[in-house]
């Protein structure tokens, strides 16, 4: 069955004429997926999938990066690969099942021709390869799904309807991003990934994430897609309306709780937490003269290493990757080198600073105040340095 379903499909890249001859069956829909339990997938995900029964086709045409291992570490750079996959639905779907994430159906209300022309694009995507780079703010699975489907339409527009007091009215991508994390199955069930999660995307989605942008360009969530075509509608050349979806929504797998860890606690805002009630400590110790040397130093070397981890990070993004969003980052006013070489110049020369530590925790806390919207872990880090570096007392 699966060497007849390969074979089929192949004829039909090679011999594209094919494609009108079964398209009269083929059936399109839009396949929307649950989040699941890794960062990269936190938002879930969309694809597009077209079957013809009467032929045995049944085949999932997916959009995304090359996950294979050495070109995760290029996402960071901005050069990893990109592009639309296709794989046979049974397999793809049975995937996510494993996975504990839930794939729900919309079938798409397109014409003849347009199912023809859409299983004309997708193999025209697939046979260009993985040539994109991967962009996930201009070019995530929902926002090319989306141009898919504009892409099968002639003469025809894709209109939508939208309520007034619709978030999507005047959202930014960093405001769906954001609300993803929120309201995803993490948020009640793993806080600690919702919250990782949130942390990186703050420090890889700089200002260009906040800028107002078209409808189709804020489509950042799956849901928000499905939820955008359910009242959407074709307006043809004579006028003629017609709804998008057709049909009721079909659950082929059910979400299950395998993907995440019950009730997992919220580690790292835990942790950071922990960090500022140990900064409180050392600086009662110290205004009693009391300290303890070997734990203030080890509690300073944490919060060094991990604020020149995040700090370097932002640097490299903002000056050398080539990553989207990634130009400019209010972040790197919290994040950058300049603490570490003053903090590492005055315990050098063992010097009282105690007043330029002032300002410059001052000017951290400013930032931090006026960022209001960073992620809870990110403002009880900041905290917790800055309260180092208000009461950081090196003497010879």
């Amino acid at each position: 069955m699966k060497l007849r379903s390969y074979l089929l499909f192949v004829f039909l890249a090679v011999f594209p004429q094919g494609i009108l001859a079964l398209a009269d069956s083929v059936r399109v829909s839009l396949l929307i997926i649950s989040p699941g339990s890794e960062v990269y997938s936190a938002l879930g995900h969309a694809a597009l999938r077209l079957s013809s029964p009467s032929v045995g086709l049944d085949y999932c045409f997916t959009y995304g990066m090359d996950m294979r291992p050495g070109n995760r570490l290029k996402f960071i750079t901005g050069h990893a690969p990109a592009g639309y996959l296709v794989a046979p639905a049974r397999d793809y779907i049975e995937e996510y099942a494993r996975e504990g994430r839930s794939v729900t159906e919309y079938e798409l209300n397109l014409t003849l021709d347009e199912r023809r022309q859409m299983w004309k694009f997708l193999d025209g995507q697939v046979a260009r390869g993985l040539c994109d780079r991967y962009d996930y703010l201009h070019n995530g699975c929902a926002q090319v799904s989306l141009r898919s489907i504009n892409a099968a339409l002639w003469k025809t527009q894709l209109r939508f309807h939208l309520a007034a007091d619709d978030p999507l009215q005047t959202a930014t991508c960093h405001d769906r991003a954001r609300y993803g994390f929120a309201h995803t199955d993490w948020h009640n069930d793993a806080p600690c990934r919702a919250s990782f999660a949130d942390f990186f995307w703050f420090l890889f989605a700089g200002t260009e994430a906040d800028e107002q942008v078209s409808l189709e360009r804020r489509i950042v969530l799956p849901n928000d897609l499905q939820r955008l075509l359910k009242n959407a509608e074709f307006i043809d050349s004579m006028g003629v309306s017609r709804p998008v979806l057709t049909g009721d929504a079909k659950e082929l797998v059910a979400a299950s709780a395998t993907n995440v860890a019950a009730h997992e606690p919220d580690y790292l805002s835990a942790f950071c937490a922990l960090l500022i009630a140990l900064a409180v400590v050392v600086a009662v110790m110290e205004m009693m003269h009391r300290p303890c040397v070997r734990f203030t130093i080890a509690l300073d070397s944490v919060l060094v290493a991990m604020y020149a981890f995040v700090a370097a990070l932002e640097l490299y993004l903002v000056c050398c990757s080539d990553l989207v969003a990634t130009s400019w980052n209010n972040l790197l006013f919290a994040y950058n080198p300049l603490p570490l070489v003053v903090w590492g110049y005055y315990r050098y020369r063992r010097q009282r600073v105690e007043g330029l530590w002032l300002l410059l925790g001052a000017a951290v806390l400013t930032v931090v105040m006026a960022r209001c919207q960073f992620p809870l872990a990110h403002n009880l880090f900041l905290t917790a340095c800055v309260l180092r570096l208000i009461t950081n007392r090196y003497q010879q």
